[in-house]
């Protein structure tokens, strides 16, 4: 699934223009939201990148918290030359793992690809049962009257 050099890391300022390059020519295809350089460099701390033995950065994505007991994995994006070979799921293994190690709850992702999703546990729900998200971000989404995406949650208390 995964060669020894490529790994998942925490993102670096020099890592910006190229994880803009993944996440908007997906965004052209408007299978995810651009993102802009403010955006991704105040953010920066969120992100984690998908890189070589060289530093080449080949995927990103992030996990932000929204709030106490709430966050979510987005801007998830892999190279073209190299999907369908796990890297897509290392990069939302290590945002997982970030959810869990700063204890946040219930994790959800909008998308357009629920079936990868799904392989991590999370599950279909309606829009409206995710207000921080309804309010924080959609209220400013171009997509707000025609959204496309799907709502998907992991509530890690049930897996208690």
């Amino acid at each position: 699934m995964t060669g020894p050099s490529i790994y998942v890391r925490q993102a670096k300022i020099r890592d910006v223009p190229r994880m803009l390059q993944l996440i908007n020519e997906f965004a052209r295809e408007g299978i995810m939201l651009p993102r802009g350089p403010q955006l991704v460099f105040e953010n920066i701390r969120d992100y984690v990148v998908l890189v070589d033995g060289q530093e080449s950065v080949y995927g990103t994505g992030a996990f932000r918290v929204l709030w106490e007991d709430v966050g979510e994995v987005c801007s998830v994006s892999v190279d073209r030359n190299l999907q369908g070979k796990g890297y897509g799921a290392l990069i939302v293994k290590a945002l997982i793992e970030e959810a869990r190690r700063l204890e946040i709850p219930r994790v959800y992702t909008f998308t357009m690809v629920p079936d990868f999703f799904r392989k991590f546990g999370f599950q279909i729900v309606r829009k409206e049962e995710l207000p921080q998200k309804l309010y924080a971000d959609c209220s400013h989404c171009p997509k707000y009257f025609c959204c496309d995406e799907v709502a998907m949650v992991i509530d890690f208390l049930k897996d208690n």
